[in-house]
Protein backbone atom coordinates (compact mmCIF):
# COMPACT_ATOMS: atom_id res chain seq x y z
CA UNK A 1 0.00 0.00 0.00
CA UNK A 2 1.00 3.74 -0.97
CA UNK A 3 -0.18 6.90 -0.12
CA UNK A 4 -0.22 9.34 -2.55
CA UNK A 5 -1.23 12.64 -2.00
CA UNK A 6 -2.43 15.55 -4.07
CA UNK A 7 -3.17 19.28 -2.85
CA UNK A 8 -5.82 21.76 -5.06
CA UNK A 9 -6.23 25.65 -4.38
CA UNK A 10 -8.93 27.63 -5.74
CA UNK A 11 -10.27 31.27 -5.24
CA UNK A 12 -13.11 32.71 -6.37
CA UNK A 13 -16.13 35.51 -5.32
CA UNK A 14 -19.88 34.25 -4.56
CA UNK A 15 -23.02 36.95 -4.03
CA UNK A 16 -24.00 35.70 -0.58
CA UNK A 17 -23.20 36.99 2.86
CA UNK A 18 -20.03 35.68 4.26
CA UNK A 19 -22.06 34.17 7.37
CA UNK A 20 -24.53 31.75 4.69
CA UNK A 21 -21.40 30.51 2.93
CA UNK A 22 -19.37 30.02 6.30
CA UNK A 23 -22.39 27.88 7.24
CA UNK A 24 -22.37 25.67 4.10
CA UNK A 25 -18.68 25.04 4.37
CA UNK A 26 -19.18 24.59 8.62
CA UNK A 27 -22.11 21.70 7.81
CA UNK A 28 -20.58 18.88 6.36
CA UNK A 29 -24.28 17.27 5.49
CA UNK A 30 -24.57 20.37 3.71
CA UNK A 31 -21.29 19.93 1.49
CA UNK A 32 -22.14 16.20 0.99
CA UNK A 33 -25.40 17.55 -1.21
CA UNK A 34 -22.86 19.05 -3.54
CA UNK A 35 -20.65 16.19 -3.84
CA UNK A 36 -20.88 13.56 -6.44
CA UNK A 37 -18.93 10.19 -5.40
CA UNK A 38 -19.65 9.81 -2.20
CA UNK A 39 -21.84 6.43 -0.55
CA UNK A 40 -22.30 7.82 2.79
CA UNK A 41 -21.75 10.46 5.43
CA UNK A 42 -22.27 9.70 9.41
CA UNK A 43 -21.87 12.31 12.10
CA UNK A 44 -20.13 10.86 15.03
CA UNK A 45 -20.25 13.73 17.27
CA UNK A 46 -17.96 16.34 18.45
CA UNK A 47 -16.99 17.70 14.67
CA UNK A 48 -16.12 13.99 13.40
CA UNK A 49 -17.64 12.54 10.26
CA UNK A 50 -17.14 9.14 8.57
CA UNK A 51 -17.25 9.67 5.06
CA UNK A 52 -17.41 6.59 3.00
CA UNK A 53 -16.90 7.25 -1.03
CA UNK A 54 -18.18 5.11 -3.88
CA UNK A 55 -15.56 2.44 -5.15
CA UNK A 56 -13.14 3.94 -8.11
CA UNK A 57 -11.30 1.74 -10.55
CA UNK A 58 -8.82 2.80 -12.73
CA UNK A 59 -5.75 1.42 -14.55
CA UNK A 60 -6.65 -1.89 -12.98
CA UNK A 61 -6.74 -0.10 -9.39
CA UNK A 62 -10.07 -0.29 -7.16
CA UNK A 63 -10.00 1.55 -4.19
CA UNK A 64 -13.07 2.59 -2.08
CA UNK A 65 -12.45 5.59 0.93
CA UNK A 66 -13.53 5.31 4.30
CA UNK A 67 -11.94 7.42 6.76
CA UNK A 68 -13.00 10.15 9.15
CA UNK A 69 -12.46 13.63 9.55
CA UNK A 70 -12.80 16.21 12.34
CA UNK A 71 -14.49 19.49 11.42
CA UNK A 72 -13.02 22.23 12.98
CA UNK A 73 -14.60 26.45 12.59
CA UNK A 74 -14.54 29.87 14.03
CA UNK A 75 -17.90 30.90 13.64
CA UNK A 76 -17.25 33.31 11.47
CA UNK A 77 -14.46 32.92 8.67
CA UNK A 78 -12.18 29.86 8.58
CA UNK A 79 -13.40 26.34 8.35
CA UNK A 80 -10.60 23.47 8.84
CA UNK A 81 -10.61 19.61 8.93
CA UNK A 82 -8.27 16.93 9.16
CA UNK A 83 -8.09 13.22 8.95
CA UNK A 84 -8.01 11.05 11.74
CA UNK A 85 -8.31 7.80 10.79
CA UNK A 86 -9.01 5.44 7.55
CA UNK A 87 -7.81 4.41 4.36
CA UNK A 88 -7.11 8.31 3.16
CA UNK A 89 -6.03 11.24 4.34
CA UNK A 90 -8.04 14.50 4.02
CA UNK A 91 -7.00 17.63 5.03
CA UNK A 92 -8.65 21.53 4.27
CA UNK A 93 -9.09 25.03 4.93
CA UNK A 94 -11.63 27.53 3.51
CA UNK A 95 -11.23 31.10 4.34
CA UNK A 96 -13.69 33.37 3.44
CA UNK A 97 -13.47 37.28 3.44
CA UNK A 98 -16.28 39.99 2.82
CA UNK A 99 -15.21 42.01 -0.57
CA UNK A 100 -16.10 45.55 -1.14
CA UNK A 101 -19.17 45.23 -2.72
CA UNK A 102 -20.54 42.77 -0.48
CA UNK A 103 -19.88 39.18 -2.32
CA UNK A 104 -17.66 36.61 -0.11
CA UNK A 105 -14.64 35.63 -1.64
CA UNK A 106 -13.37 31.73 -0.90
CA UNK A 107 -9.82 30.53 -0.50
CA UNK A 108 -10.44 26.53 -0.53
CA UNK A 109 -7.82 24.29 -0.35
CA UNK A 110 -7.50 20.60 0.12
CA UNK A 111 -5.45 17.51 0.16
CA UNK A 112 -6.53 14.26 -0.30
CA UNK A 113 -3.98 11.11 0.13
CA UNK A 114 -5.55 8.19 -0.91
CA UNK A 115 -3.97 4.69 0.41
CA UNK A 116 -3.57 2.92 -2.38
CA UNK A 117 -3.05 -0.73 -3.12
CA UNK A 118 0.25 -0.25 -5.03
CA UNK A 119 4.09 -0.31 -4.65
CA UNK A 120 5.60 2.63 -3.89
CA UNK A 121 7.80 2.65 -7.82
CA UNK A 122 3.52 2.22 -9.11
CA UNK A 123 2.88 5.40 -6.98
CA UNK A 124 5.37 7.86 -8.32
CA UNK A 125 3.59 6.77 -11.81
CA UNK A 126 -0.01 7.12 -11.14
CA UNK A 127 0.70 10.38 -8.84
CA UNK A 128 -0.48 12.61 -11.61
CA UNK A 129 -4.03 10.40 -11.96
CA UNK A 130 -4.67 10.93 -8.57
CA UNK A 131 -3.57 14.87 -8.62
CA UNK A 132 -5.88 14.85 -11.69
CA UNK A 133 -9.12 13.38 -9.97
CA UNK A 134 -8.49 15.32 -7.26
CA UNK A 135 -8.83 18.74 -9.58
CA UNK A 136 -11.58 17.46 -11.29
CA UNK A 137 -13.52 16.25 -9.13
CA UNK A 138 -13.25 19.47 -6.42
CA UNK A 139 -13.06 21.78 -9.53
CA UNK A 140 -17.14 20.00 -10.01
CA UNK A 141 -17.79 20.67 -6.33
CA UNK A 142 -17.01 24.40 -6.49
CA UNK A 143 -18.50 25.03 -10.00
CA UNK A 144 -21.42 23.43 -7.88
CA UNK A 145 -21.17 25.72 -5.07
CA UNK A 146 -20.72 28.87 -7.34
CA UNK A 147 -24.13 27.84 -8.54
CA UNK A 148 -25.33 27.65 -5.49
CA UNK A 149 -25.06 30.64 -4.06
CA UNK A 150 -23.98 32.72 -7.76
CA UNK A 151 -20.92 34.42 -9.33
CA UNK A 152 -20.47 37.65 -9.87
CA UNK A 153 -18.75 37.51 -13.10
CA UNK A 154 -17.62 40.99 -12.65
CA UNK A 155 -15.13 40.28 -9.95
CA UNK A 156 -11.67 39.76 -10.79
Amino acid sequence: MARIAATGEWTFRVQAPIQHVYNFFAEPTLVRELLEGVDSLVSLGDGCVRWVLKEKIEKGIRFQGDYTVMYRGNSVDHVHWHGLAGNMGNEGDVWLTTTADGDTEIRYREMVEPDLPVTSILARLIQPIVERELHAELGAFLTRVKARFGVNDAAP
